[in-house]
């Protein structure tokens, strides 16, 4: 059967280039809304369609307009305006709409966008029931393939297994769907019970006079949060799980040069509340977006994993970021070991007592042989471990500058997590640390002299 895609104008002005494209959904950007109809056999309202044309026109144009790295103040934040056809303008030309939309893509890519909406002259689902599958609604939940989101979901299946789960995946890599069917096999074998992922494909097609693509797609994770939004509207469910760790949600800035609109925050606790404002609104009932493992470290989640007895399952999951660019196991290619995703990995199953092979990694870090790597491809870790360092000021009761600058400009503290519990996360996570490190002196890495144990950096 043939798909039918969104097709819309959009116009995309670029204001510090003074520049203004026109791109077409359906031709250079495809998101196949109609997916959750086909899965959940229902239809979607207008607001509901709408949402999701928004969501993919952002995800498109975060990746066409390039920032300046010119290293200007704030030169890598953009200001971008969008403008495009709507099902309900009644609804997105309200002011309260529009202003809690552009401060929510706003906050997650550090950007300014504004919003021009017209209104679409074909109407269409004039009046759609949302789906009543149970009197239990489902466990709605973002998947996205990665070590957090397989651990997460693992253990929720462990403690409710009685209740449908819906993983929603987005593939927004061609990848992502194979490795996703995969890690949901291994979860259904173990615990006898049926996954099947709501898949909702988004492609681009870049034309040549768009230039090359911005690499930093800050603005993803509103897509992804998005879609999700949906299917709990659609089936009446009143949440949507992450399945990211509390150190890698609150994602204190490893380097002074990745604060503000340079941080990632796919799943910071201000963004999941602007989220969760913005769905309610066009949803008309309280949506949330919940992270239940905001208190736990990823190596904490991963040791859940381990005493489950799925260390296959963790070992089946990939982190590196150039994948699956570079490093396709398939074809001989490996996870480089050296980039944030993948130190943070390596450091997570260590804490969570399960075991890689070297040869996963191009560069091991608890390998003598990764001594041999040059000052370039040393920079994160040593980013990590200046932040460790500073994290022993926690032991003496004082509060690191960059700890609580970042606490303060975000805004991560709020009804999911209180400063205790924060500090008690970080002290932890900091703990874990200074084990690896241990493992890595008793190896032989020489890198692991970077810190005095049990803080002081050399």
């Amino acid at each position: 059967m043939r798909r039918e895609f969104e097709k819309f104008d959009v116009r995309v002005f670029d204001h510090r280039r003074s520049e203004e494209r026109q791109v077409l959904a359906g031709q250079h950007f495809r998101l196949d809304c109609q997916a959750i109809s086909r899965y959940l056999q229902v239809p979607l309202t207008d607001r509901m369609v709408d949402l999701l044309r928004i969501a993919s026109t952002v995800y498109f144009v975060d990746r066409i307009v390039r920032r300046d790295r010119s290293g200007k103040s704030n030169g890598w934040a953009r200001r971008i305006t969008c403008s495009f056809q709507v099902r309900d303008l009644g609804f997105w030309g309200c002011p309260e709409t529009r202003e809690t939309l552009e401060q929510t893509v706003g906050f997650v890519s550090g950007d300014r966008w504004s919003f021009d909406f017209s209104a679409e002259t074909n109407k269409h689902n004039p009046c759609c029931q949302r789906l009543k599958l149970s009197d239990t609604p489902p466990l709605v939940c973002l998947y996205s393939g990665g070590l957090d989101s397989a651990a997460g979901l693992a253990y929720r299946l462990s403690t409710d297994i009685a209740r449908p789960a819906i993983p929603v995946v987005i593939r927004h890599r061609t990848d992502i769907a194979k490795t996703a069917v995969r890690q949901l096999k291994l979860l259904e074998n173990h615990f006898g019970t049926s996954l099947s992922p709501l898949s909702v494909m988004m492609s681009t097609v870049r034309p040549k006079r768009l230039g090359p693509e911005e690499s930093s797609q800050r603005a993803r994770s509103f897509l992804f949060l998005s879609v999700g939004g949906v299917v709990a509207w659609a089936t009446d469910s009143d949440h949507v799980e992450l399945y990211e760790s509390g150190v890698g949600a609150i994602n204190v800035p490893l380097l002074a040069s990745m604060e503000g609109s340079q941080a990632t925050r796919s799943c910071h606790p201000a963004f999941l509340r602007e989220m969760a404002t913005l769905l309610s609104l066009a949803a008309e009932k309280q949506i949330e977006f919940r992270l239940p493992f905001l208190e736990f470290t990823k190596g904490e989640i991963v040791q859940k994993l381990s005493l489950l007895g799925l260390q296959s399952l963790a070992r089946a999951t990939v982190s590196c970021v150039s994948y699956p660019l570079r490093h396709l196991r398939d074809r001989g290619w490996k996870s480089c070991g050296v980039c944030p995703a993948c130190v943070f990995r390596r450091l997570a199953l260590h804490a969570g007592g399960i075991d890689e092979s070297p040869e996963i990694y191009d560069l091991d870090l608890l390998d003598p042989v990764s001594d041999r790597m040059g000052p370039k491809k040393l920079r994160y870790l040593k980013a990590f471990l200046l932040l460790v360092d500073q994290l022993g000021e926690l032991d003496e009761n004082r509060l690191p500058i960059v700890f609580d600058r970042h606490l303060r400009e975000t805004g991560v503290l709020g009804s999911e997590i209180s400063l205790a519990s924060c500090l008690d996360l970080y002290r932890r996570y900091r703990k874990e640390w200074l084990a690896f490190l241990e493992r890595a002196r008793s190896n032989g890495c020489r890198w692991s002299n970077l810190i005095d144990l049990p803080g002081k950096a050399a």
